[in-house]
């Protein structure tokens, strides 16, 4: 019989994890897709492809949680999945080893270190602290536990029972993220056939193939919902053709099967190799090696199971999702199963060997787990503490704090849309307002929805790329996306009239001043692709800001430059606003200030005419002639042989009154 302690320790590895999560969970929600997800829950209506229609359910049950709000409920359900999984993979990793025939200080060890290993692994922490990252949690946990049920045979009935939950939980996990599951199902069958050999299995199959239909038809949620009046109702899944749309993705299929431009496959395989080291770090990373050794002298079919279920996850990732090479970061969760599997092998072979060839005792097998798992947690806490975290959910409130009463909001991209829908939907902010998902009014399953929300604003019928809309109400456009002009990129649809316009200086100044950045600074040492885009975004509009208020009003200009310098900028941005900024302190007097800002400004663009030009004024404001006359030089040197005449002309008239 095992001891007492050994039976609890399943129990101590979630409650660890999960006490990890809860200190690092968000906020609110994070830059992704985590406010549609939570929007989704708290509406009961359909998700981006493929709709997700379990999770759906299990995130309306969490949100009548007497506990928190509606975004903390949903971050919970993720940690708790996250936290049940990585127990999962513990309790994988200390079974393969039992098998292995080694002592119960062994087995422990080895499931401690597979539940650190996933636990702490730098992606799947990050989906325990996040609506979004349910979506993976839930999944990793559905499939470490059919995973166990399959590893671990039983005899006779247990066996049976094994079978038909492998089924059931198999079918659930197609209702959820059906691609994972798919791509495991080889590597699975490969673990259920030793189980078929046994006598007695044959009459299961029948039971299994019902089981597995039950799990799966979750999805029949999609079209009853899809039925009735929804806000977004992605897709509007309620006839076959749109059904089947949904779940199979089909409007990634452009984006995931087209042709590949020259350097992705080297961009892909770059990031890849980055990932594998990020994740626990290289030693870690080579931990399931062992463990590969050991599985291989006497549990092959376990082995090569877990291999294939990996492979094919992975390859699933590798080949299939296809994002734009500075994008590729998105795919990461999608690794997720197979860090579980590595993770297994990892607890298991770092036991193997620590029995084999280091003889360790108990004492000594507690000592080194624990430094291990003090390492992981150590490694990567700070990057994953997102409890102050509120970036994505105050852009949002930053978006309707400059909008006239009674808007409509046009957003095109996933931030503006998404954040806007969850304060409409879920926590009911401006009532008054209305965000309509631009880039969706050329399908006609959104564009039924608009109509029927704002008749008086959007038709039912349009001309292909070209949406008509009445100005019966004040009209708003915003977009994550620079540039934009009324052009809703995705779908190439033109908006007539252009909706940006009557929204003035004012309108900004009023936005601006009203701008919450709670915890944004902490984040930001070196932000996550996303975050970045964000902060980009406040930078640029707050400079460009400042440009139309600086003849007019310099010190609120100022201010504007300032703040916007405090955010990440591409470098030729950050040069131009120090620029702008530079003059302006100038003409108020403030030489000194202007010429940091000036130096810097050419650190970061040293061919610009323009930077040099405002440094030699700065230098010629502080009486230093001499050296205003050298930097009038240098930028004259830079001005090519043939052609820029008047630039030519400007820099010599400079140069003579220097004289």
């Amino acid at each position: 019989m095992r001891p007492v302690w050994a039976r609890l320790l399943p129990y101590a590895w979630f409650l660890g994890a999960l006490g990890v999560y809860l200190s690092g969970l968000a906020g609110s929600f994070l830059a992704d897709d985590s406010p549609e997800t939570i929007s989704a829950m708290v509406s009961l209506e359909p998700q981006h492809p493929p709709g997700y229609p379990l999770l759906t359910l299990l995130g309306k049950l969490a949100t009548l949680m007497p506990l928190g709000g509606p975004s903390f409920r949903i971050c919970f359900l993720a940690a708790v999945a996250a936290a049940l999984a990585a127990a999962t993979a513990g309790v994988l990793a200390r079974d393969v080893t039992r098998r292995l025939k080694m002592d119960e200080s062994s087995s422990a060890a080895s499931g401690t270190l597979a539940a650190a290993l996933l636990a702490f692994s730098w992606t799947f922490w990050t989906t325990g602290l996040s609506a979004k990252g349910a979506v993976y949690s839930v999944n990793v946990c559905l499939l470490g536990l059919a995973l166990h049920k399959l590893i671990v045979p039983g005899d006779g009935e247990k066996t049976w029972r094994g079978i038909l939950g492998v089924a059931l939980v198999f079918g659930a996990g197609l209702a959820h993220h059906w691609m994972s599951f798919a791509a495991a199902a080889p590597g699975m069958l490969v673990l259920l056939v030793p189980n078929l050999r046994r006598r007695g299995m044959g009459h299961a199959a029948a039971v299994a193939a019902f089981l597995l239909l039950a799990g799966a038809s979750v999805y029949l949620f999609l079209p009853f919902r899809a039925s009735t009046p929804l806000d977004l109702n992605w897709g509007r899944p309620d006839s076959l053709d749109r059904f089947l749309s949904v779940v199979t993705r089909e409007q990634y299929r452009d984006v995931e099967f087209a042709p590949r431009g020259p350097g992705y496959w080297q961009a892909r395989i770059t990031h890849l190799v980055s990932f594998s080291m990020r994740e626990w770090s290289p030693w870690l990373v080579a931990a399931g090696i062992p463990g590969v050794i050991a599985l291989a002298a006497s549990l092959r079919y376990v082995l090569a199971g877990l291999l294939l279920t990996a492979a094919l996850v992975w390859g699933g990732a590798f080949f299939f999702a296809h994002p734009l090479p500075d994008r590729i970061f998105i795919t990461e969760p999608y690794l997720v199963p197979a860090l579980m599997v590595w993770a297994v092998l990892g607890g298991a072979g770092l036991a193997w060997a620590g029995q084999r060839y280091g003889k360790l005792n108990r004492a000594q097998w507690i000592s080194a787990a624990a430094a291990i798992v003090f390492f992981l947690f150590i490694r990567g806490h700070r990057s994953h503490d997102f409890s102050r975290y509120h970036l994505s959910y105050d852009y949002g409130v930053n978006l309707l704090s400059g909008v006239p009463g009674g808007s409509v909001v046009f957003c095109e991209g996933d931030y503006d849309l998404f954040s806007l829908l969850y304060l409409d939907q879920v926590s009911r902010q401006r009532p008054d307002v209305v965000p309509v998902a631009a880039i969706f009014l050329d399908y006609d399953w959104y564009r039924n929805t608009a109509h029927r929300i704002l008749p008086d604003v959007i038709p039912l019928e349009h001309e292909q790329g070209q949406m008509v809309v009445r100005a019966v109400r004040p009209l708003v456009y915003t977009s994550q996306h620079g540039g934009g002009e009324g052009v809703l990129k995705p779908v190439g649809l033109t908006m007539r009239p252009p909706i940006w316009e009557g929204y003035g200086t004012a309108d900004s100044l009023r936005t601006w001043r009203a701008l919450r950045f709670r915890g944004i600074w902490k984040l930001f040492e070196n932000p996550p692709g996303m975050e970045r885009d964000l902060l980009d975004s406040y930078g640029l509009q707050m400079a460009r800001l400042a440009g139309d208020v600086a003849d007019g009003d310099p010190r609120t200009a100022m201010a504007l430059y300032r703040k916007a310098l405090l955010l990440p900028m591409q470098p030729e941005t950050e040069a131009a606003t120090r620029l702008a900024l530079a003059r302006i302190l100038l003409a108020e007097g403030k030489a000194e200030e202007a010429e940091r800002h000036a130096v810097r400004a050419v650190d970061l663009a040293p061919e610009s005419l323009e930077a040099l030009v405002v440094l030699a004024d700065i230098s010629r404001a502080r009486g230093d002639r001499p050296r205003a006359r050298h930097i009038l030089f240098k930028a004259l040197m830079l001005i090519p042989a043939q052609g820029m005449e008047t630039q030519r002309e400007d820099l010599g008239r400079m140069l003579r009154e220097l004289e």
